[in-house]
């Protein structure tokens, strides 16, 4: 008797299918923004069609080839899947190995992310052109998924003084530097961006100034490294002057060329100063127009740093400026500011905070990020012809 031959079960064919997926040939649930598959996974979900005209879908290129393409990273993602709150700040690191106590702090960790005062123009350069490239690391290197875990879980605990955040920041942490310490030791052009990747997640979810100028002078040196030997990377942004205010080197003595004076005031009356300014500056620009370039927010890290002033430890103090760190790391690197007058004068008065807040800094690092301060303002006051605005009483560069 022959064999009944075996029909395959037809199913109804989906147009909302995630690329990711079909790429992999396998059947996607089209949810949003993470299917199950790449949910399960960790992979990156790239789940909505950009407009059928788009030159990006004339070749359809291999998500690890895209990825590796800095031109071709930031236009396909920025095509295919547009920012949203469900995006900025969180998309799941690889799954696998990760407890689902820790995965479920990575998702809280969203939401706390999101509520933080750091213009909307910063969240957007997170999630359309650095998140892909994250994920993609996490799924490749155990430190830079064990990193980022870690620092989700130091969001929590400085957020809800979770017990539960603070020993999966500690486990995951641990994790992190075990292989951190494999690559660094077999580190090789390949691996630069996932020791680069891991080091700023350590340095995020550090517990003090000590530990965290570690990290920082690591990933400073892998920077330079980068550039100097031409390494092949995916963050070519971070390798030029436009980042400069979180590379340390503690041994690089040379002069910038820019100095400043802003110990004559006390901070207390510096900050005075600066509210001043920005509310006499509030009153000749358009409510909307003020909203959109992220004036409320930077009038959020003023008030935020003040209170940094009150606080009696100088460890204290460190876990209160996480905020700052991050406008500090993320704001030079947001693009939209670039062609923007008013994005400009708002870089300038951020800088301005900046010199404010050098009494809190270590001193090496304090020295350094004052004079990148300092020239930082004396262009901006240049290109967008501002003095009188920036006039404040602790501000007399030499």
């Amino acid at each position: 008797m022959r064999p009944v031959p075996k029909t395959r079960r037809p199913h109804k064919r989906t147009n909302n299918g995630c690329i990711t997926c079909k790429q992999r040939h396998v059947r996607c649930d089209g949810r949003t923004p993470y299917c199950r598959n790449c949910s399960r996974l960790g992979k990156t979900c790239v789940s909505h069609l950009p407009n059928p005209t788009s030159s990006v879908l004339n070749t359809v290129t291999p998500l690890d080839a895209i990825l590796h393409s800095q031109k071709h990273t930031q236009e396909f993602w920025v095509a295919t899947h547009q920012p949203t709150a469900d995006t900025i700040y969180y998309s799941a690191p690889h799954h696998r190995g990760i407890p689902s106590a820790a995965l479920a702090i990575v998702q809280q960790s969203r939401s706390i992310s999101l509520a933080r005062s750091i213009p909307h123009q910063c969240l957007q350069t997170i999630a359309r052109d650095y998140v892909p490239k994250y994920n993609y690391l996490a799924s490749q290197y155990p430190c830079v998924k064990h990193a980022l875990v870690s620092f989700a879980a130091y969001s929590v605990l400085q957020a809800t003084g979770s017990r539960a955040s603070h020993l999966i920041c500690l486990q995951q942490g641990h994790l992190a530097i075990r292989d951190l310490q494999k690559q660094v030791q077999a580190f090789e052009g390949k691996n630069a961006d996932a020791v680069f990747v891991a080091s700023v997640a350590m340095g995020s979810a550090a517990r003090d100034w000590d530990q965290w100028l570690v990290y920082v002078v690591a990933y400073s040196k892998i920077l330079d490294r980068i550039g100097k030997e031409g390494v092949s990377t995916i963050f070519p942004d971070l390798v030029t002057p436009r980042f400069q205010l979180l590379r340390y080197d503690p041994t690089d003595t040379c002069d910038l060329g820019c100095g400043t004076d802003n110990h004559s005031n006390p901070a207390g009356n510096q900050l005075d100063l600066l509210r001043a300014s920005i509310g006499n500056l509030k009153i000749m620009v358009d409510e909307a127009q003020w909203h959109a370039s992220g004036f409320p927010e930077l009038e959020g890290l003023v008030e935020h740093i003040s209170k940094a002033f009150l606080l009696q430890t100088a460890t204290a103090q460190f876990h209160h400026l996480a905020l700052l760190r991050s406008w500090l790391f993320w704001l030079d690197l947001s693009s939209l500011f670039e062609n923007e007058g008013l994005g400009k004068i708002l870089r300038g008065y951020f800088y301005l905070l900046v010199l404010v807040a050098t009494p809190l800094y270590p001193q090496g690092f304090a020295q350094r990020v004052a004079k990148v301060a300092t020239c930082q303002t004396l262009q901006i006051q240049a290109e967008v012809e501002v003095e009188k605005l920036f006039e404040c009483a602790f501000w007399h560069p030499c």
